[in-house]
């Protein structure tokens, strides 16, 4: 399978470097391109046959889609509401309430919103109502003339859930309904990063992926409460997630292996 690999789009050039010297390491053709956003192509231009990954931000998904690479870009059912659908009370945010963001009122005097899909149109964060009215006018106001330009739009779905009190935050990479490699990146609100996981957390994640997967290759993130429950934070697209102290030597081989069956 061949590789497209956007220069430099991981935060951590050492994992970054750790993917190239796999790739290599293991004689996987590929090739590192810059995404040029103005015209959405790539310099250089690369038309692979056959079977293509990128790995990359989420605008390589739109170069697969122009070029018909697939597996190309790994983004089926990672919207929201489909994870409270599916996990139910195994959601961090079981209460959260769903709905375009012109529409949407939560209970809560201060809550916590982000967008519905996985396109990060903006930053997950903490809301009051007043705060929600003021973006909801702003919107209502000048989002029409200006949602070509704007990520955030009148008809954009957003959700929306009460403030939970997190203990410890882990990510672990998925492929073909197995977790592959995991990563402490958060303690009492504190970044840290750790591969070493408590095998309790690693149970919780595959009880999780036999409940649902959402596609065969993405990324998972879980957390332990106040409370000590273990619960489900959200998932992403595997192609653009950092990869904290996970082992991307070992994604690498489980995708091969994945889609180089056939």
């Amino acid at each position: 399978m061949f590789w497209v690999i956007q220069e430099n789009f991981m935060k951590d050039e050492g994992q970054y470097q750790l993917m190239l010297n796999t790739l290599e390491r293991l004689e996987i053709p590929h090739q590192i391109v810059k995404y040029v956003p103005i015209g959405c192509f790539l310099e250089p231009d690369v038309n692979p046959e056959g079977k293509v990954w990128v790995m990359g931000g989420v605008s390589m998904d739109r170069i697969c889609q122009a070029k018909g690479w697939l597996p190309g870009y790994s983004k089926e059912n990672l919207e929201y509401d489909k994870l409270l659908k599916n996990y139910g009370d195994l959601m961090l945010n079981s209460d959260a309430v769903v709905g375009k963001i012109l529409e949407v009122s939560p209970p809560w005097p201060f809550f916590f919103i982000r967008p519905c899909n996985d396109r990060k149109s903006f930053s997950g964060q903490t809301m009051t109502q007043e705060g929600l009215k003021v973006w909801q006018e702003k919107l209502a106001k000048d989002g029409a003339e200006e949602s070509s330009k704007q990520s955030v739009q009148p008809n954009s779905v957003v959700v929306c859930a009460s403030e939970k009190e997190i203990r410890c935050e882990w990510r672990f990479f998925v492929v073909n309904n197995q977790p592959i490699t995991a990563s402490l990146y958060k303690r009492g609100g504190e970044v840290r990063y750790d591969a070493l996981v408590d095998e309790r957390v690693w149970d919780f994640v595959r009880e999780v992926i036999e409940v649902w997967a959402p596609n065969p290759a993405f990324v998972l993130d879980v957390c332990e409460t106040a409370d000590g429950q273990m619960k489900v934070m959200e998932i992403n697209s595997l192609n653009s997630a950092g990869f904290y102290a996970c082992q991307i030597d070992r994604v690498v081989v489980a995708l091969e292996e994945l889609f180089n069956v056939g």
